[in-house]
């Protein structure tokens, strides 16, 4: 994916690679406010390295998925953030007993969105930020979103991102507590956001 005139002098949009996975080890950790480095961690299991099975994972996934739901965005040609999506399916998600309690509103939250593109996570270095990064990775994604449009899940006291989300048309749909099991989290809520596409 080549850079779009709409992106600035030096920007650059592209699918991820699994060589990627460094980058999106950082994607999570920002974007998850330690949620993702928790469940890492409760993964690999006493004595484990979490983030080589992090690297592992990520990487697995990038190479499986379609690479247009998953984009790096280069400054200068290095990366400064990245964006990583998959499609909600039709039928709901069986929530049981196996299930971290820290996962379970966020899937009560993803059954409300069937066929939406859901954003899992987006985040931008923090050398790169306040350079409209996020907003540009954002609208990339939403141009390849099926009919139902887009959707994603955000901390209610996680006001920077909402109000950023608000501001490219995505809107408050549903709330669910947010109960932090450990690791530490300031919010109440998890918010589901949805914008349905042009």
């Amino acid at each position: 994916m080549a850079s779009g005139a709409d992106e600035p002098a030096g920007q650059s949009i592209r699918p991820a690679t699994p060589d990627d996975a460094g980058l999106f080890v950082r994607v999570y950790e920002l974007a998850s406010h330690g949620l993702a480095p928790y469940l890492w961690r409760q993964a690999a299991g006493p004595g484990g390295d979490a983030m080589a099975l992090a690297l592992e994972r990520i990487a697995g996934r990038i190479a499986e998925r379609d690479s247009s739901g998953t984009l790096v965005m280069e400054v200068d040609g290095r990366p400064a953030g990245g964006i990583t999506t998959y499609e909600i399916g039709p039928d709901p998600v069986t929530i049981d007993g196996n299930l971290d309690p820290n996962i379970v509103p966020m899937v009560e939250l993803e059954n409300l969105a069937p066929g939406t593109l859901y954003i899992n996570a987006v985040a931008v270095l923090p050398e790169y930020q306040s350079l409209g990064i996020g907003s540009r990775l954002i609208r990339r994604i939403e141009a390849i979103a099926p009919a139902p449009g887009t959707s994603l899940i955000v901390e209610d006291g996680n006001e920077r991102a909402w109000r950023l989300y608000e501001s490219l048309g995505y809107r408050f749909a549903a709330a669910r507590p947010l109960k932090a099991v450990g690791w530490e989290c300031d919010s109440s809520e998890w918010w589901l956001m949805t914008r349905p596409r042009d």
